[in-house]
């Protein structure tokens, strides 16, 4: 066992006298940019390191998360807006969303609040493992005075403080409701918040239930809800936030998109 360690040894230590006469030969300039590389890549492997401790130390098993590249959300290049929405969308293992639907969903939405004036900014991508008890919520078991079902509030409250709001969790099914999905806000800004505030959830089939528009999407509609902060409206024409089903589409009204840009989840452009 001593012969094939000292020849492991000697090998290292071979590659390591290596690397330093490389190293010696090169010009101070490029010493110093492989110095800052290397510094920058540390860096790196530490805020993600960080990051990724942050969600499974609040309490979500095996989160694996990133934020997802401009080209992802944009794939001709991200618009030069007024606005920017910053978010965080969760999508549960165990259920029939993956990470292609969620980016679609992300995509539509992006496309949806673009006539707005609003781009998406830092959108963090997170893939939950959840008990299946957890994979559902059920409007029926709502606290009388919050509203909220156990599901919601628990796993808000469980959100690390680095998540960025609106926060979308897509989940399995929605219970206890017509709504195949569901949001909650905050109707003054000033007054008492709770986790659950600014947090979205949408089952399954809420994303692939056929509708008369292609463009429309589940997460645009309750992001529309969090933005504006109000309820459906009913009009002759379909838009996003039509209180009929069928009347659903990827069009903003112009009195919706004011009250968007009135919201504190945006931020200006840099």
């Amino acid at each position: 066992m001593s012969q094939p360690r000292g020849i492991a040894r000697r090998g290292v230590a071979a590659v390591y006298h290596g690397a330093l006469m490389v190293i010696e030969a090169m010009p101070v300039s490029m010493v110093r940019v492989l110095a800052c590389l290397f510094l920058i890549a540390r860096f790196a492997a530490g805020e993600s390191a960080r990051e990724f401790s942050e969600w499974t130390e609040s309490g979500f098993a095996d989160a694996g998360q990133r934020i997802l590249d401009s080209t992802e959300i944009y794939p001709r290049g991200r618009p030069s807006l007024e606005y920017r929405l910053d978010a965080t969308v969760l999508y549960a293992r165990g259920t029939s969303w993956t990470q292609a639907r969620a980016i679609r969903q992300i995509r539509r939405t992006a496309a949806i609040l673009e006539p707005c004036g609003i781009t998406l900014g830092s959108v963090r991508l997170v893939r939950l493992r959840l008990d299946p008890g957890q994979r559902r919520i059920d409007a029926a078991l709502a606290d009388p005075d919050s509203g909220v079902p156990p599901g919601v509030d628990s796993l808000s409250a469980a959100l690390p403080l680095g998540a960025r709001y609106p926060a979308a969790f897509l989940i399995g099914r929605v219970d206890g409701s017509e709504s195949l999905a569901v949001s909650y806000r905050a109707e003054d800004e000033h007054g008492p918040q709770a986790k659950y505030f600014n947090t979205a959830w949408i089952g399954y089939q809420a994303h692939w239930l056929p509708r008369p528009d292609d463009r429309y999407s589940p997460l645009a509609h309750e992001v529309a809800h969090l933005l504006c902060r109000c309820g459906h409206t009913r009009s002759a024409k379909r838009h996003l936030l039509h209180e009929a089903r069928n009347f659903l589409s990827s069009e903003v009204l112009p009195e919706h998109c004011k009250r968007f840009k009135t919201s504190p989840l945006l931020s200006a452009s840099p």
